[in-house]
């Protein structure tokens, strides 16, 4: 909720004229998830493989487990995408150069790694801070500064809702997740289509 003005304001989904829906509908041929195997990017892996993506690569630190392999295997099986796990370090700048290199370019790029940076305010420290915004926000700046995209490339961070409502031992995670909201507004500024979205609580 906002007030502004006297007025109460509050998130909501609206019908549109149907352009970015129409865009949406187009399959992407290359999809690059960052943080690819965790819950919300196989979630955007399996979506995009049955929308008609042709190529998916997934990044995470240790590559293809028995764990992920199971669970691509029903969407490999299901779809004519080709899947991919890299092993990337987002806080080794090396590594990163190396995914770079090797990549195809890319038509959407998908931020959905996290972080949980579950800290007290007593205890936060410059290592902490480092620590909780290298992969967050600073690999992703890497990843976005290097990585070969087309001309019609998309970029979408994945959020949280506590970059503007907080939560005791959230200070570090909320401040990470904020500077991907600023990180998109400049990014959009520079003229890439990148949008961040605060993502809710996750059902245990």
């Amino acid at each position: 909720l906002a007030l502004r003005d006297g007025a109460l304001y509050a998130k909501r989904v609206v019908d549109d004229d149907g352009t970015v829906a129409g865009a949406a509908d187009r399959p992407a041929a290359h999809v690059v998830i960052v943080g690819g195997t965790g819950k919300l990017g196989l979630e955007f892996c399996e979506h995009f493989a049955h929308r008609g993506a042709r190529e998916i690569t997934l990044v995470n630190r240790f590559g293809e487990t028995a764990a992920v392999t199971a669970r691509l295997q029903t969407v490999r099986a299901a779809t004519a995408a080709q899947i991919r796990v890299v092993a990337c370090d987002l806080t080794d700048a090396a590594a990163v150069s190396t995914l770079t290199a090797q990549a195809g370019a890319a038509d959407l790029i998908i931020h959905a790694a996290v972080e949980y940076s579950g800290v007290e305010l007593h205890d936060i420290t410059a290592t902490a801070v480092d620590r909780a915004l290298q992969a967050k926000v600073t690999g992703i700046a890497r990843v976005l500064a290097a990585l070969p995209r087309t001309e019609n490339c998309s970029v979408l961070l994945c959020s949280s809702i506590s970059a503007s409502v907080g939560g005791r031992g959230l200070a570090l995670y909320a401040a990470g997740n904020r500077m991907l909201d600023a990180m998109a507004h400049q990014l959009r500024a520079e003229g890439l289509d990148c949008v961040s979205v605060q993502w809710g609580h996750w059902r245990v």
